[in-house]
């Protein structure tokens, strides 16, 4: 599998589920506790061989006046969106459940034009000792790179979890043991630093990577980071990427403002300054389809704005 495809439908879910919900308090829930309703959905609506394959959760995320979060020390999310298959019909479908009350409502999201992650065919294992999320955190809290980012960043906050069969191992170790669903947990950009968390949902091994990324946020900022975004359409991107910068009216570019597409481990892929600069925020675009298959940012720094990032889907 591709674990990068895996957030794009988890997104999509989620506010596809809370858009058509009343804005009461969601609560939080492990990621088991949904799986009865969801597969009640999937069977319902997809097919009765329905099978779950995949879910995940996004980590931080404000719509609708529900603020949609992934707690990483009780391992509740907000909202959970469970992928199912269908030998029979040979399709899959993500449902997102979300708990009102007591009561688990669960939202078929339909068929998403999104690229099927590969090999997301087989029953997921959940029988393992650090399947479930609240058990996964337990897990996650015993690597040493992920204590020294907690204490560093106590207030970092992931931007998606996943749970599937990985078929991309290049972020692994050799030794890590990969004939298991395995937990990807992604924190892109926060304060300046993007780390790859990684627990086997059978054996409970915990592996992180970190990234840090050189300094670039400025105290005062003439531009804040709440008056400027950065636009990246289409994402997921198969052939090209257009990326827009909105700035406030009367604002400009500072001159050494910098923008570039890096991959998970903080290398930079693509560097985009130069268009960047000829453009003053209109929208550029640059081709995609010699990238691997995979996730990526786009970053934003320069003196004078505060850094942003937007994590980027490339599928082909």
């Amino acid at each position: 599998m591709r674990p990068h495809l895996l957030p794009i439908a988890l997104t999509l879910g989620v506010l596809f589920l809370i858009a058509g919900t009343e804005r009461a308090a969601a609560q939080a829930y492990p990621f088991k506790e949904g799986i009865a309703a969801a597969t009640k959905k999937a069977q319902d609506t997809l097919a009765k061989d329905a099978i779950l394959v995949g879910a995940g959760t996004v980590g931080n995320l404000d719509f609708s006046g529900i603020n949609l979060t992934f707690d990483l020390q009780s391992g509740n999310a907000t909202a959970w969106v469970y992928l199912f298959y269908s030998p029979s019909l040979q399709k899959s479908l993500p449902i997102a459940v979300i708990k009102l009350l007591v009561i688990y409502q669960a939202v078929g999201i339909g068929e998403i034009p999104l690229p099927i992650p590969d090999g997301l065919t087989d029953t997921l294992n959940i029988d393992g000792q650090a399947a479930n999320s609240n058990q996964m955190v337990k897990r996650l809290e015993t690597d040493t790179a992920y204590q020294r980012f907690r204490q560093e960043l106590p207030g970092a906050k992931p931007n998606f979890l996943s749970l599937a069969e990985l078929g991309d191992f290049s972020q692994l170790p050799v030794d890590f043991p990969l004939n298991q669903p395995i937990w990807s947990i992604f924190f892109t950009g926060e304060q300046d630093s993007t780390m790859s968390c990684f627990v086997g949902a059978n054996t409970g091994n915990a592996f992180c990577r970190r990234v840090s990324l050189p300094t670039t946020a400025v105290p005062g900022s003439t531009i804040p980071g709440s008056d400027l975004s950065l636009t990246v359409l289409p994402n997921p991107a198969n052939s090209s990427l257009s990326v827009g910068v909105r700035l406030p009216d009367g604002k400009s570019l500072p001159a050494d403002a910098r923008m570039g597409l890096y991959n998970l481990r903080g290398e930079q892929v693509i560097d985009l300054t130069s268009t960047l600069a000829g453009s003053n925020g209109l929208p550029l675009t640059f081709p995609t389809d010699a990238l691997p298959s995979g996730s990526y940012y786009i970053r934003l720094h320069g003196q004078g704005i505060q850094p942003m990032t937007v994590p980027v889907a490339v599928g082909h």
